[in-house]
């Protein structure tokens, strides 16, 4: 009958102790992987996963657009323009402080901020580029004191 105790005993130590090394070894692997990644984080991100990316490459415009010339409802007015031109108008603004002449700030595609220059009346030598990494290309267009040579406050005093 001892016999019989110390066998039963023995194939429970047995098996936790087989149980125990195989979950510190998952645990082993689980640290080592952390460490790796930590010391070599560019060369995971550096791999090539073969996705390629389809780019619409006719984005929509959106404009925003500032007034800075003190006076009140430009902005509104030049949204209400570009909506019967079919452009989209994100948001309005004032600026803090005034200036000259009106300008645009666009995005990286030349193109579409001439295209918007020329349905605004502002001259392409006002046009400012800047790098965008949106997905929309955003092109501001800042209303300045010369605001009655834009094409929509033609005729209005």
């Amino acid at each position: 009958m001892e016999k019989k105790k110390i066998k039963n005993v023995n194939k429970k130590a047995l098996a936790l102790n087989i149980f125990s090394g195989c979950f510190g070894f998952v645990i082993l692997l689980m640290v080592l992987s952390f460490i790796y990644r930590i010391v070599s984080p560019a060369q995971l991100q550096s791999q090539s996963t073969g996705y390629t990316e389809i780019v619409n490459v006719n984005q929509a415009v959106q404009v925003n657009i500032l007034n800075a010339c003190s006076v009140g409802g430009l902005a509104k007015k030049v949204k209400d323009y570009l909506n019967k031109q079919g452009i989209e108008v994100v948001s309005i603004g004032n600026t803090s402080s005034p200036v000259g002449k009106s300008y645009l700030i666009g995005g990286s595609d030349e193109n579409k901020s001439l295209n918007l220059a020329s349905i605004l009346g502002i001259d392409k030598s006002m046009l400012k580029t800047q790098k965008n990494n949106s997905d929309n290309q955003i092109i501001s267009v800042v209303i300045g004191k010369d605001y009655s040579q834009l094409k929509p406050f033609k005729g209005i005093k």
